[in-house]
């Protein structure tokens, strides 16, 4: 669906539920909705679909984020790595910037183990590399977002020969100011799910419409008593 006819799905489903704010909102003043709405969309099928493991931690699949397909970006980094090292998420692609992380796996040596790398928390991760039985390792490499910097932990004790990140890239945005020259243009988000990002803007016109409507008649029952 092209931003002109996103635009205008939302104003005639407004109009069918209210003529009068229909007419209140500028084209661009819905694009900037629908931008809202769009990064509100992502962070939603992202953590509804995070399902936790019996060890606690916490998995998603690709086959899970049916609604954010074009969004998944998978990057193999070949390299060896003897130390620890940061791998800025952003610079893997040029033209992608991480948003949500699915999975990283490693490469161990010179073994294809592809064993699945530990994203904790930061301020956990020197206790966790104290810990000689939760430490970083080779079947188990420990490691933490901060940003868009992913940081493995290797401590020389054995040699990363490769990753495979897979990530929710950030959505692309409408922008308002250029909007005759972008009408024609299409949200990253899959075909089938833009026809909902036009209810979540409608659903939020009318209830931006009917709180001050609802305040209004509030205030002129009491004037009323």
């Amino acid at each position: 669906m092209k931003l002109k006819d996103m635009i205008y799905a939302v104003r005639q489903s407004v109009q069918t539920m209210d003529a009068f704010t229909a007419n209140l909102y500028l084209d661009e003043q819905i694009v900037d909705l629908i931008n809202e709405k769009i990064e509100v969309f992502v962070k939603q099928e992202y953590f509804k679909n995070k399902i936790q493991l019996p060890t606690g931690e916490f998995e998603i699949t690709k086959e899970g984020l049916y609604n954010l397909q074009t969004l998944i970006v998978i990057d193999d980094i070949t390299d060896t790595y003897t130390n620890d090292f940061i791998l800025n998420l952003s610079e893997t692609n040029e033209n992608y910037t991480f948003k949500f992380l699915i999975s990283v796996e490693a490469s161990i040596d010179n073994l294809t183990l592809d064993s699945p790398v530990r994203i904790v928390p930061h301020d956990k991760l020197t206790e966790l590399l104290r810990n000689p039985f939760r430490t970083t390792s080779i079947l188990s490499p420990l490691g933490t977002i901060q940003n868009n910097e992913l940081k493995i932990y290797v401590k020389n004790r054995f040699i990363v020969n490769s990753l495979k990140v897979t990530y929710i890239k950030e959505p692309s945005y409408f922008d308002a100011l250029s909007l005759q020259s972008i009408l024609d243009s299409e949200s990253d988000l899959p075909e089938h799910v833009h026809s909902q990002i036009v209810n979540m803007v409608v659903q939020s016109i009318l209830e931006k419409n009917e709180s001050p409507r609802y305040q209004q008649n509030v205030n002129e029952n009491i004037l009323n008593k």
